[in-house]
């Protein structure tokens, strides 16, 4: 009768060392549930972070800051986080999932939108402008007006992001990789189309291959709003 040996150490080391390279340099795809749990885990980390009480070092003396949302950066946030899954770049369902992730990324986007309207009165002042004018064009996509209310955002809010930064150190990093990773694993679609959506959302246009014939405003690249 013939008895099988056990798997040798070193089998066992190279099949693990297959696999390693495999989910590291190969193909591997997270599978739903894994993506479900990573982002609730990411941001939910993100959000832990960005709730922190932070030390700002000012010319004279130094100061404690916090980035935790309010009624007016929660409301801004729904916006933006809302404008997503009516574009279809992540789903919608009545899932207790989607109420978490949902919560956790107006959380999160709310913490930003925080730190983009500081607490200095000028930039301030104009971020409490620009953003929601950022927000009315994201869902109603003005596209003559788009790019440059958007600049103004990326221009006016970057003093306050840096500032927000310099609060924050490195935790300020760990918290936008987080958001970030936590973002990415809920967008479902490939990333030639999202660029393709986000690129028609701003100019009017899609590639060649997209465009419907039958529909004169692709083909045209314009817009009657």
């Amino acid at each position: 009768m013939r008895v099988d040996k056990p798997p040798s150490a070193r089998w066992k080391a190279s099949k693990a060392l297959s696999k390693l390279n495999y989910i590291l340099v190969g193909d591997y795809e997270f599978d739903h549930q894994t993506r479900r749990y990573l982002a609730l885990s990411f941001l939910i980390l993100a959000v832990l972070i960005g709730f922190g009480s932070y030390t700002q070092t000012g010319i004279f003396r130094s100061t404690s800051v916090s980035f935790r949302p309010d009624f007016y950066s929660g409301m801004l946030a729904i916006g933006f986080v809302a404008a997503l899954h009516v574009r279809r770049l992540i789903p919608i369902s009545l899932s207790v999932y989607f109420l978490l992730s949902f919560s956790l990324n107006t959380t999160v986007t709310a913490i930003i939108v925080q730190g983009l309207l500081g607490t200095g009165m000028l930039f301030g002042l104009a971020m409490k402008t620009a953003l929601p004018a950022a927000l009315v064009l994201t869902w109603f996509g003005i596209r003559a007006i788009a790019p440059l209310v958007w600049l103004a955002v990326v221009l006016l809010g970057s003093f306050n992001l840096s500032s927000m930064g310099g609060a924050m150190g490195l935790w300020g990093f760990a918290f936008l990789i987080l958001t970030v990773l936590g973002i990415l694993v809920q967008v479902e679609g490939h990333a030639a189309k999202i660029k393709d959506n986000f690129i028609f959302d701003f100019t009017g246009r899609l590639p060649a291959e997209r465009r419907n014939p039958s529909n004169p405003l692709e083909q045209t690249g314009t817009n009657a709003s």
